[in-house]
C-alpha cells in the first residue's frame, strides 16, 4: 500500500507497484517522456517582451528575432534594437544591464562586442572578418574591440592561427 502521506505531501507523478523491475522496464519510456514534457512546460521562457520606446510607446518584440542591440549615435542614453521584423531599429531607453537581461531571460545566445557599444546574437551572425562581425538583415558591421576579440572567436567557434 502507498502511504497516504506520500501521496498528499509529495504528489508523485507516477506510481510503480510490484513487481518493481518489470513494471519499471515497461513504463520507463512513458514516465521519462512525461517528466521531460513537464520540465519543459515549467521552464518555458517568454517569447516576447514589452519595451518602452524613446517616444513613450509600448512595443512587443519577439526575443528570438532580435539581431543586435547597439548604442544610438544621436541619443547616447538610448539603445537601438534591430530585429528581423524591424531592420530600421527600435529606439528604446534601456541601460546595458536591461538589454542583456532581455536576451538572457529568453535564453538567447549573445555576445557583448564592446562594453558600451553593441550586443550581437549568435543566430544572426553571418560572417566574421578580422575584428568585424557581419549580421543578417542589417546593412552595417559591428566592431569587436581588441580586448574581447579572443573571447569572441571562441564564442563564434572560429579558430585563429595568427596568435589571437
Amino acid at each position: 500500500e502507498i502511504a497516504e502521506a506520500l501521496v498528499n505531501v509529495y504528489r508523485p507523478d507516477a506510481f510503480i507497484n510490484k513487481p518493481y523491475w518489470k513494471k519499471l522496464k515497461e513504463q520507463l519510456h512513458r514516465i521519462l517522456t512525461e517528466a521531460r514534457l513537464k520540465s519543459q512546460a515549467t521552464q518555458s521562457k517568454p517569447d516576447h517582451v514589452w519595451l518602452h520606446t524613446a517616444e513613450g510607446q509600448r512595443v512587443k518584440i519577439n526575443r528570438a528575432s532580435i539581431i543586435c542591440i547597439v548604442q544610438d549615435a544621436v541619443h547616447p542614453r538610448c539603445k537601438r534594437i534591430y530585429s528581423v521584423s524591424d531592420t530600421e531599429g527600435i529606439l528604446c531607453q534601456l541601460n546595458w544591464k536591461e538589454a542583456e537581461d532581455i536576451l538572457a531571460e529568453g535564453g538567447i545566445d549573445f555576445f557583448v562586442t564592446n562594453k558600451r557599444q553593441s550586443i550581437i546574437c549568435r543566430e544572426f551572425l553571418k560572417e566574421v572578418d578580422g575584428s568585424y562581425a557581419y549580421l543578417q538583415h542589417v546593412p552595417f558591421k559591428v566592431e569587436v574591440v581588441k580586448e574581447y576579440l579572443k573571447a569572441f572567436y571562441g564564442w563564434a567557434g572560429i579558430k585563429r592561427s595568427n596568435g589571437i
